[in-house]
Parts: structure tokens; sequence; C-alpha cells
């Protein structure tokens, strides 16, 4: 008999809302953390060139536009009034479809979609208020994510999280509907509801026995994708590598990088990375959710040396390089105008 999904829901923290899961560590770690910077607002020193260090709010495509061509797959803003025309600007820049769409602010992977051609393209835009990042599709086959940090005096740097995407997939038996298979898999009974309403997805379609179908593309946990520990992959070659991508990228020293390369291989020589998207002080070390390899005490534990990395950094840039940190007022406002007014 399965579980009820509320069940599986509340005794298994992966699941647990994004805000319920980390108030214990904030409100464990972050006053003390505080303590030792003298600021409340500290961890917006971190990366002086995101706005509150990329605590919420930053727009995505001015973190990544400085990153060298190489690393990154072709990718177009458009602004939120040029949304009309989007269609057109694509054509001009002679992309090819499949592309990724996603807004230029967003969190946790919501609205980014894969589009198959112009007509689902004008349909997904439809769904955003403010400016839309368009992407080619990267087909490498594996999906990453993976926190790096350097210390403002260029002393020291690293890898403190790599987690590997499990995209979902169902395989087929020659007689189950596709529906039928998915309802044997916990993590794919939670996308149900989202993938009865995809247009690509038949979900009472036979799969032939020993075909494995991709159902979602997009390697975000709250589509189905399961995280999977991968601190092993780190290697000092792949060290290497981020250290010269970040170092092209102005006033950036902590940060997760969503990013695809062909194999494991391949990742832990540094080589075939393509750079997705990058998020800030507030990226989360993807590999604690994978529960087969992590508990809660541990991931706790991660989150920790984290948070204190990030003071580190940030109370270098504020006493040795004079950066300041935010003030309550403008900490505040942004905070307004993320939650409260169109997010362009």
């Amino acid at each position: 008999m399965q579980k009820p999904l509320w069940w599986i829901k509340w005794t298994r923290y992966e699941y647990w809302p994004v805000w319920f899961f980390f108030l214990p560590p904030t409100i464990l770690f972050w006053p003390i953390l505080a303590i030792r910077a003298r600021a409340l607002l500290y961890f917006t020193a971190a990366n002086p060139g995101i706005p509150l260090g990329g605590f919420f709010g930053e727009k995505k495509f001015d973190i990544i536009k400085s990153i060298p061509k190489q690393y990154l797959p072709q990718t177009l803003l458009i602004e939120h009034s040029q949304l009309n025309n989007a269609a057109i600007l694509i054509a001009e820049q002679q992309f090819s479809y499949p592309l990724i769409v996603k807004p230029n602010v967003g969190e946790r992977g919501n609205d980014v979609a894969k589009v198959e051609n112009e007509a689902q393209l004008i349909k997904q835009l439809e769904r955003y208020t403010g400016d839309v990042i368009v992407q080619e599709f990267i087909t490498h086959p594996e999906e990453y994510g993976v926190m790096f940090y350097k210390l403002p005096d260029d002393s020291k740097c690293g890898i403190t999280s790599i987690v590997k995407k499990g995209f979902l997939t169902a395989t087929g038996d020659g007689k189950s509907t596709l529906i039928d298979l998915l309802e044997k898999n916990d993590r794919a009974r939670f996308q149900l509801p989202s993938l009865a309403q995809k247009p690509s997805v038949n979900l009472n379609e036979v799969l032939p026995a020993g075909e494995k179908r991709l159902i979602e593309p997009i390697g975000n946990h709250c589509k189905g994708t399961a995280f999977i520990y991968g601190n092993h992959l780190v290697t000092n070659e792949l060290i290497a590598e981020f250290k010269k991508i970040a170092d092209a990228m102005p006033g950036f020293y902590f940060g997760r990088f969503d990013i695809k390369a062909p194999s494991d291989e391949a990742l832990q020589k540094g080589q075939g990375i393509k750079v997705m998207e990058v998020n800030g002080t507030t990226s989360e070390p993807g590999h604690i959710y994978d529960m087969q390899a992590m508990n809660l005490w541990k991931s706790y534990r991660d989150i920790y040396r984290n948070m204190y990395t990030i003071c580190t950094i940030a109370i270098m840039n504020h006493r040795q390089f004079g950066v300041p940190y935010s003030s309550k007022k403008e900490f505040l406002t942004t905070l307004y105008g993320h939650f409260f007014k169109n997010r362009r």
C-alpha cells in the first residue's frame, strides 16, 4: 500500500517547505555569524558584484553575462516590453529549437520551461510578468549544481558541494500506461497534477517494454528531479576550471553554478562545462537533499559550513577591501520591490 503524499512530504525533509527547512539553521547560526561580523546584514558584502550579494531578487542575466563565451550556451535577454516580438528576436539571433525560457528574476526553478517550437514559446511567454532569458537547449546528458567559493585576497578557493541531477523518467513494460508507471514512483506522484496539464505528456500512453522515457527535462527539485550526492567528483582540475570562470565575474566570490557536462569523467577534468545559471549567497548546497547519503544533522552541518564561508568572505571584503554592508533601508526596499512589484 502506498503511503499518502502528505506523509511523505512531512517525513522526508527534502520535501519540506523551504522556509520551514531553513528556519532552524537560520535561527541558530545567523545571530552567531552576525556577531562575528558585527553586522546583521553581513552576507550582503559577500558578492559585491551582485545586489545584496545575491540574497534574493538578483537578475540572472547580469550575473552570467561576464562569463567567458566558451562556458555559456547561446543566451538572449528579452525585455518585458519586447515579449510580443520575442519570436522575431529569437529568429534574428538564429536560435534553434528546442529552447529553454525562464524569468530573469526567479527562485528554485519556478517557470523554467523547455519549448519545442514557436507556438509553445508564445504560450509560455504569456506566463511572465518581467524580463525573460532565452537559452539554447544544451544536449549534454548530465546536469549538476556546483557550489564554488574564493576568498577576496585570492589565498584560497574550493568547491563545497556538487549535486548531480537525476531527471524524472519512466521505463515501459509494454502493458502499463504512463500514469500507472509514474504512480509507482513517490517522486513522480507529486508531479502528476502538473504533468496532466502538459500537452507533450500523454499519461494514457503505453510505453514499449524497455523504453526509457524522459518525462521532465528541467533539472529542478520542484519538477521531480532527484538530487544525488556528488561531492566525490571534486578534483583539483575542476576547482581550477571554476576559478577561471569566477575570476572573469567582477565581484563574485560565492555561489552555485548550475551546469551541464558530457559525463562525470568530463566534469572531473573540467571539460565540456556549460553554465546555465549562477546563484548567489542563498544558493543551496544541493547534495544535502540526497537522503540516502545525508541526514538532517549532516545537512544542517553543511549549511552552517557554507554560511560560515559566506561570513568569512564578507568580513574580508568589508574590512580589507572596503565593501560596505547593505543598509537596512536598502535591504527592505529591495525586499519590497522583489515581492510586491512586477519583477523586471
